[in-house]
């Protein structure tokens, strides 16, 4: 049943910020513990729970001084948006990244195989969960390599006893050449961490993948999915039907990301 569009905006957020917290979040120390969370390592998230209380600005300055050099704040729409951007800037946050929080509605998406999809070369990319320790190393290189950044093998590992939680890689032949993780929070599968390595890009890999993953998320009985575009793969995501719900900017003080 389609739910309005407040509330599927709301289940994008929590979608990803349970995602961060499978991943280590735990509250932020200090006065606005019960407003603040923050992941104890990669991947270095601080948000605030407006969902619970509004803290006053106060409580954010507290928090975002005692951040380390390198944490990522995000900002989305709401009733402290304005005034959190303004306290990070203050603080000597600078502007980072974007994203588009995206939804789609599986109503009638036809069901895939879920196991392998046709690449533009006609290639078959397999699609393939992830459990053991030596294939999360793998699959922490591939999307490390694809995002530019390290991604910890602790921190997915584990993440992967969240209920709910499925880790993919994809696959031509042997070689893993993509990744992909899905969280279900009710009737909402979150598709995250899309990555595709750079030696295998321009060949469909990204489509085909995310062909298999909507597949696996009807399976799944999930009614919605939402992703976090960035710049570069929200074409792609409009291509395949997603709508955009609401922008997100991510902060970062001390080095960008």
């Amino acid at each position: 049943m389609p739910i309005n569009k407040d509330a599927l905006a709301l289940a994008n957020l929590g979608n990803l910020t349970a995602l961060w917290q499978a991943m280590g979040a735990n509250p932020a120390s200090g006065e606005a513990a019960f407003l603040a969370y923050r992941n104890s390592g990669w991947p270095r998230r601080c948000w605030f729970d407006t969902r619970r209380n509004l803290p006053t600005m106060d409580q954010v300055a507290d928090v975002l001084a005692a951040l380390p050099t390198g944490y990522i704040v995000p900002v989305w729409e709401g009733p402290l948006a304005a005034d959190l951007r303004e306290s990070l800037v203050r603080q000597g946050y600078e502007l980072s990244f974007q994203q588009t929080a995206m939804s789609l509605h599986l109503l009638g998406y036809p069901v895939n195989d879920g196991i392998a999809a046709e690449l533009d070369d006609g290639q078959r990319l397999q699609l393939q969960r992830v459990y053991a320790a030596e294939p999360v190393r793998t699959w922490c290189e591939v999307g490390g390599g694809a995002f530019g950044y390290d991604i910890d093998p602790a921190v997915i590992s584990g993440a992967l006893a969240t209920t709910g939680l499925e880790l993919y890689a994809g696959l031509i032949g042997s070689e893993v050449v993509a990744t992909g993780l899905l969280l279900q929070t009710g009737g909402i599968a979150g598709i995250h961490q899309v990555g595709v390595s750079r030696a295998f890009r321009g060949r469909g890999i990204a489509r085909a993948l995310m062909y298999l993953l909507l597949g696996r998320c009807v399976e799944s009985g999930a009614e919605y999915v939402t992703l976090q575009a960035s710049v570069e793969g929200e074409p792609l995501y409009r291509s395949m039907n997603f709508e955009a719900q609401f922008n997100i900017s991510n902060y970062v003080r001390g080095v960008r990301v």
